[in-house]
């Protein structure tokens, strides 16, 4: 089962993070947030590789206590339905984005012939999310309620940022203007040691950005 997928795992501070891509067209990355200190963990996009995420989790005996989207376009949110009934466990996105997440069904079909369900314990944001402390940065551009998570010196970008290019924003709920202003305020909560875990691709330094991109 996990031939599918590849998964790398990095330390940072009191946590661990593994990341899980799967091998298809997207490659999109899921990430399992483990707090070393108190034993919890927290998944980050969970895209098309439900049955793979189950069996680490059990593996490995986590005990889940969320799942969080960046947004809710449907190669981030496919897995999440069946991991959160499985689990018994809520899914989170910004409340502008709800109505996505809900229609993720629709676009996976439109665009992969694929058969995904949206979550059914489905919650906004209301706050930082503190079962595991992290922080909340609202950052449209890429959808409406595109967000990106920051813990310690690493930010969790989702498609706002990925590897010297910025999101699409040619997609419903897409703005060229306001994802300009969104990474204005992303670049500010970083420097040079910051660690960029995004969506899709490799994990990377902020340094590593293009001049053009980091203004």
């Amino acid at each position: 089962m996990l031939n599918n997928i590849s998964i790398s795992e990095s330390i940072a501070g009191s946590f661990t993070i593994q990341k899980i891509t799967r091998n298809n067209y997207y490659h999109q990355n899921t990430y399992i947030l483990i707090d070393n200190k108190n034993s919890k963990q927290i998944i980050i996009d969970p895209g098309d590789n439900a049955e793979e995420i189950e069996e680490i989790l059990i593996k490995n005996k986590y005990k889940l206590s969320a799942i969080l989207f960046t947004h809710g376009h449907f190669d981030h949110v496919g897995a999440s339905n069946y991991l959160s009934e499985k689990f018994n466990v809520d899914c989170y996105v910004h409340a502008a984005d709800l109505r996505l997440v809900k229609k993720a069904p629709n676009y996976a079909l439109l665009f992969e012939n694929k058969n995904i369900k949206s979550p059914i314990k489905l919650k906004p944001f209301t706050g930082d999310f503190n079962e595991i402390p992290l922080e909340i940065i609202h950052t449209p551009g890429h959808t409406e309620g595109s967000c990106c998570f920051l813990l310690e010196n690493i930010v969790f970008t989702g498609d706002t940022l990925l590897l010297n290019e910025s999101g699409r924003t040619d997609l419903p709920g897409g703005s060229e203007e306001k994802l300009k202003n969104s990474l204005s305020i992303l670049f500010a909560l970083c420097n040079n040691d910051t660690l960029i875990y995004p969506g899709h691709g490799e994990i990377f330094k902020f340094t590593e950005l293009k001049p053009d991109l980091n203004k």
